[in-house]
């Protein structure tokens, strides 16, 4: 896979909500919607890992162990732990509670969303550039709501003519997605000059993908400043430019380095963090180190 490659993904990537370069978020904000009310009885789930759960509250920790793998960080479990209990439950209790229990965590998930959601939308009205962002994050990706552009574009910008950085690299996102590139570019700029590493990232690819070599050496500095500070996919297109030396020129150790430090903080992706690997081998193992 050449650099060039690379940018062909990543320039899909913008065009499909801009997952990296968006915010690369832990978790999809729906956790951020309903973390924080998710029930986090915790005392049937000790019971039940302990192997002291009595059967008549098989139900109860069933729906608990389902609402923790449905939000992950409500409960402090490790998520393969979790999972393996609700295995181990799944068969003691049957196709019908099973059934019945998993369309009533859908309906209290799709209540607490709706709860936050007027939360949400009352503090994104009052001017909170935060929720403004957040809540133009649900209606550009659908989280619990019909997807909705035009709600989408109007917080995004309200929060983007505020400064907020996120909030532009968004607003960005969306007008690339409409065709609307150069606006886009503006509000990457000024997301760009306040250091912003997917701002940075975002405003880079598209001016290696004009093709403008006056641009090219300014591009390749901002790439270079988003995976200084640790950016994935800046460190993934830094690790592929030195490989093939079509932009940089050739430095396997280098390339080795940059994928190994992907693969250190991981991006997220399994094919991405699978080519980092492929790249850490192509330079003989080395990274850097």
């Amino acid at each position: 896979m050449s650099a060039w490659s690379v940018h062909a993904a990543m320039s899909r990537l913008l065009n499909k909500c801009c997952v990296w370069a968006v915010c690369l978020l832990p978790f999809m904000v729906v956790n951020a919607l309903a973390a924080d009310v998710v029930p986090r009885r915790t005392e049937l789930l000790s019971m039940a890992l302990s192997g002291n759960l009595p059967d008549s509250s098989l139900g109860d920790a069933y729906f608990d162990v389902l609402m923790a793998v449905s939000v992950p960080g409500s409960v402090d479990i490790d998520r393969s732990v979790l999972l393996h209990l609700q295995g181990d439950m799944e068969r003691k209790l049957g196709g019908d509670v099973v059934k019945a229990t998993q369309i009533k965590v859908g309906r209290t998930l799709q209540a607490l969303l709706d709860k936050d959601l007027e939360d949400l939308t009352r503090a994104a009205d009052a001017g909170m550039v935060d929720a403004q962002t957040d809540l133009a994050e649900v209606y550009d990706q659908g989280i619990g709501v019909a997807q909705n552009a035009v709600l989408a574009e109007k917080y995004a910008r309200l929060a983007a003519s505020q400064g907020f950085p996120r909030a532009q690299v968004l607003l960005a996102g969306i007008l690339i997605r409409s065709g609307r590139e150069d606006e886009a570019l503006t509000w990457l700029g000024k997301a760009a000059v306040q250091n912003d590493p997917p701002a940075q990232f975002m405003l880079a690819i598209i001016m290696i993908e004009r093709r403008d070599e006056q641009q090219m050496g300014q591009a390749i500095q901002m790439m270079g400043q988003a995976a200084g500070v640790g950016y994935p996919p800046a460190q993934a297109f830094l690790a592929e430019a030195f490989l093939d030396g079509e932009f940089l020129p050739k430095d396997p150790q280098a390339a080795g380095m940059w994928a190994q430090m992907v693969l250190e903080k991981g991006a997220g992706d399994p094919v991405l963090d699978a080519r980092m690997r492929d790249i850490l081998a192509a330079a003989g193992g080395k990274g850097g180190y």
